[in-house]
């Protein structure tokens, strides 16, 4: 198989032959989200998009491609390129397909959301109970001793609501304690000792090199430090671009009649620079997809900025494996 991918070959592929590729290069899984997106794949690669397994790497895929051709757009709107119009075309289609499979993925994070709360968190009787609890505590805390001490049960259980400050956090005392199995191999440890300007500069690598991605920063123990890089590249690229920082790949509209009347390399660097920004948009929503996904197999949810209370146990979900 050749290293670029073809939409047609996506076409003619089913999902046994594809599964293999989207699991070590993302760039057949976007080329096959655009192929779904645009015209007709097979039935067991739409089936397997459509899994749960698939749904939120295919969403990323999506969002990865409608970045990709904004930019490719702006850089045939430029010069004046004969395939503008097809290009436009495709561009549009994936963006809508991205808001509908985004739309989807919201409702299966619901319902996955609501089928991870515990029995008691689902039982009117009981939330009515606690929300009494609030408003008379120490009849609460008397009536919850007697049933413990009943029960024969200790009044602070080891290791459980433990508080942590974030989500990230939770994952990190995870790993340390092997609830979350991620071998540090020596090169983790190497980043993990790296001044922050030698991150930014392998996370700047990672972004420009779609085929090249640096696998370690996946790692749990690096996401914290993944993230912090992503954030400063962005403040600093957009500040550059005269852009708000923010991820995003719907930037402003380009003024192509200013653009051509600049100095062709200044033109590139603009161009070039706005594609690095969707670039890091698309980082930025896969990093926040490993510590989602982390998180569910945690017990965290990402979302939390505050003060996380989360009870340690082990995953019941397989542990990812670095």
């Amino acid at each position: 198989m050749p290293r670029y991918m073809k939409i047609s070959d996506v076409r003619a592929m089913t999902y046994a032959e594809l599964e293999r590729w989207w699991e070590v290069d993302f760039d057949v899984l976007v080329t096959t989200a655009i192929a779904e997106a645009t015209g007709d794949v097979d039935a067991t690669v739409s089936a397997a998009l459509h899994s749960d397994d698939w749904l939120e790497q295919w969403a990323d895929a999506l969002y990865a491609a409608a970045g990709e051709l904004a930019s490719s757009v702006e850089r045939i709107t430029y010069t004046r390129d004969e395939r503008l119009a097809k290009v436009k075309r495709q561009a549009g289609v994936v963006h809508q397909r991205m808001g509908q499979v985004n739309g989807l993925l919201k409702e299966r994070r619901g319902d996955q959301g609501w089928d991870m709360l515990a029995p008691h968190l689902k039982d009117t009787r009981l939330i009515a109970l606690s929300i009494l609890a609030k408003h008379h505590q120490e009849e609460s805390a008397r009536l919850r001793a007697e049933e413990l001490a009943r029960r024969g049960l200790p009044l602070e259980p080891p290791m459980y609501e433990v508080s942590y400050r974030d989500g990230l956090e939770a994952i990190e005392d995870a790993v340390r304690h092997q609830l979350i199995k991620a071998p540090v191999s020596p090169r983790v440890r190497a980043l993990q000792a790296a001044a922050p300007h030698k991150i930014t500069s392998v996370v700047a690598g990672d972004v420009t090199h779609q085929q090249e991605r640096c696998d370690d920063l996946r790692h749990p123990l690096l996401l914290r430090s993944w993230a912090a890089a992503l954030e400063h590249l962005r403040d600093r690229h957009c500040a550059l671009a005269g852009i708000p920082p923010e991820f995003t790949t719907s930037l402003a509209t380009l003024d192509f009649r200013e653009l051509r009347a600049m100095r062709g390399e200044q033109a590139w660097d603009i161009i070039n620079r706005r594609r690095f920004i969707r670039a890091l948009a698309q980082r930025w929503r896969e990093c926040a997809m490993h510590i989602r996904q982390l998180g569910r197999v945690w017990g965290c949810d990402q979302g939390c900025d505050s003060r996380c209370r989360i009870q340690r146990r082990p995953a019941h979900n397989s542990s990812p494996a670095w």
